[in-house]
């Protein structure tokens, strides 16, 4: 993901970024800053067949801006 400004990587945290199964169960992710690039990594084997949606929501850049609105992406993983 790809923001404006830098992000602040103490604002990445787990409870701005996070993955929910379609039960809404939290899934382990793993996140790295670069600069104003997120990356945000599935656990070393991945996820289990489903439907998921990853959340991305108070992040800041190193100026302390918020991000304005929650990102979603929902994604499915196949076999």
């Amino acid at each position: 993901m790809t923001f404006t400004d830098a992000v602040d990587d103490n604002s990445v945290t787990d409870e701005t970024i996070y993955v929910l199964n379609a039960q809404g169960k939290r899934e382990l992710v793993t996140t790295d800053v670069n600069g104003n690039e997120l990356f945000v990594y599935a656990p070393s084997g991945g996820y289990a067949v489903g439907h998921y949606t990853l959340y991305v929501d108070g992040v800041q850049s190193t100026s302390a801006v918020t991000l304005k609105e929650r990102a979603t992406k929902s994604f499915t993983v196949k076999k």
